[in-house]
């Protein structure tokens, strides 16, 4: 038997058994970890272009690959980061003006200039390259670099909700994308070995199993404490949380139902903060079974939200009205309420032309109500959150089939393509009020916007609340789009996430904050 096989079958009866290996097994783990951060994670990346990208894998690699104009300080406060300051606005908010750092550096040794920061963002803007980040920067007209360090993006409007958006690290070298066909772009060999002017320079990627990033010795900010990233593809979150167990890995994300337990470990600290996630169900409204907002509705009544936050989320995190996080300014308490309530769930399910049939599933023009649930595999709560769902549905006569599916899968050939009925899911939201990404009904703005949700004012809405500044015009349209949002429910909303972070006592200087996690800041954790 291979030794990866034995070491699999062990993992999988410390599981099994709840049992955790020897100190001295712990112990000699954790010294083949010298100097290197090896995150635990359950998900293989897609690509590491940041600016092709979107799922959670991938930005979790690119992370430490690129930087972009600006950051986010402890309390939440954009500062510059590749920027030397932060821009100059017109009174008009058409033009933004950033002057550059001049000692930001590709990890090939060129420097960053201008002339990038014109060149990713004009990527970004090329149709052809059909980049998920399009819709944040659709505002763009033009872009200038008048010199070498300085940058001028002129709007067609003014775009209050774009400025946030300058902190992901989506600058890319242009000497090395130039000559890449757009159109091609994603399947360019410069998605699998990138070239970046983050803190790591890319070393290997070992599908399905990891992702392996030096320190970059030529970072502007200072070489990292941390020698090598190490981003562990394990099956499952299960598996990557006993290689924290085990000294295998040093740092994990907990799902709630896993907190408990891992505060227990002797070898672990687990920091729990608020995350700007929720979890729902999201249904595509051109399928026959969900296009009649009743029906959407009645799910939404015969989901027992406070029963899935405390069983699946044990307690952890707050039961979700809608998308917008409480912490956010915009949040619009005074929505639409869908109390636990199967005889509305069944009333609207019966104006909707869905009656019971003789063996208790509902029928509508000779269709019964059965339908795939889909998730992706290797995410506990999501998994567990299918199994719930199914046993709560049957109560109002739905026949649900849950389908758990390989990350890329779920992605490429079901939810990106409007390919399902209904999934389980998350996203993460903006510390930004704007969701334009999730509601919008023209496919390049609303490009998550993946079950076809359509509603003018919410659109006028999004539309009007980019082109201010003033917060409290801002919170007043937000406002109208988180209260008609949960009149149509196109997603059923089911929590706010909470999430633990296992980092090994090894380490000394991790910490962890609502809303923004460690900031990055793990890069420059000192492991002993």
């Amino acid at each position: 038997m291979k030794k990866g096989n034995i070491t699999k079958i062990a993992i999988a009866l410390a599981l099994v058994m709840g049992i955790s290996l020897a100190p001295n097994s712990v112990q000699a783990a954790k010294s083949k970890l010298a100097g290197k951060l090896v995150q635990a994670s359950f998900s293989d990346p897609i690509n590491l272009c940041p600016s092709l990208s979107s799922d959670s894998a991938s930005t979790d690699v690119t992370t430490y690959l690129f930087r972009g104009l600006l950051q986010r300080d402890w309390k939440a406060n954009l500062i510059p980061d590749t920027a030397a300051a932060m821009p100059v606005i017109s009174k008009d908010g058409k033009t933004m003006t950033f002057k550059l750092r001049k000692d930001v550096k590709w990890h090939d040794g060129k420097p960053m200039t201008s002339a990038d920061v014109k060149f990713s963002y004009e990527f970004i803007l090329n149709k052809a390259a059909a980049s998920p980040r399009y819709g944040a920067f659709e505002k763009i007209s033009s872009i200038t670099a008048p010199d070498a360090h300085t940058v001028v993006f002129n709007f067609k409007e003014a775009d209050s909700a774009v400025l946030p958006n300058f902190e992901f690290g989506y600058i890319i070298p242009e000497h090395l994308w130039k000559d890449v066909d757009p159109a091609k772009a994603k399947q360019h060999e410069l998605n699998k070995k990138p070239i970046g002017n983050g803190p790591f320079k890319f070393v290997e990627w070992k599908t399905a199993e990891r992702v392996t990033m030096a320190a970059n010795p030529d970072f502007y900010l200072g070489k990292p404490k941390v020698s090598e990233i190490i981003y562990q593809i394990n099956g499952n979150q299960a598996v990557a949380m006993v290689k924290a167990e085990t000294g295998e890995a040093n740092w994990v994300r907990v799902p709630e139902a896993d907190i408990a337990r891992m505060k227990t470990k002797a070898n672990l600290n687990v920091f729990v903060y608020d995350r700007t996630v929720f979890d729902g169900v999201i249904y595509n409204l051109k399928s026959p079974f969900f296009s009649d907002v009743r029906v959407r509705q009645a799910f939404t009544h015969a989901i027992n939200k406070k029963a899935i936050v405390n069983g699946v989320y044990k307690g952890i995190g707050k039961v979700a009205d809608g998308s917008m996080h409480p912490k956010n300014f915009a949040y619009e308490p005074n929505v639409v309420q869908y109390a636990y309530d199967l005889k509305k769930a069944n009333a609207l399910l019966d104006a909707a032309g869905w009656k019971k049939g003789a063996d208790g599933i509902r029928v509508k023009n000779g269709k019964k109500f059965e339908f795939a649930l889909l998730t992706n595999k290797g995410n506990i709560m999501r998994e567990k959150l299918t199994v719930v769902l199914q046993a709560q549905l049957k109560l109002i006569g739905v026949k649900v089939e849950p389908r758990i599916l390989e990350w890329n899968t779920f992605l490429a050939k079901y939810v990106e393509v409007s390919k399902f009925d209904a999934y389980v899911g998350g996203f993460v939201t903006s510390l930004e009020p704007d969701q334009t990404i999730f509601y919008h009904s023209n496919k390049v703005l609303g490009a998550l916007n993946r079950g076809g949700y359509s509603n003018k004012a919410v659109d006028a809405a999004l539309e009007a609340g980019r082109k201010t500044f003033d917060n409290a015009e801002r919170k007043k349209l937000y406002s109208t789009v988180q209260k008609q949002v949960a009149i149509d429910q196109p997603m059923t909303f089911l929590v706010f996430r909470r999430e633990g972070l296992a980092v090994s006592k090894n380490i000394t200087g991790a910490r962890a904050t609502d809303l923004i996690r460690t900031n990055g800041e793990e890069i420059n954790w000192s492991i002993n």
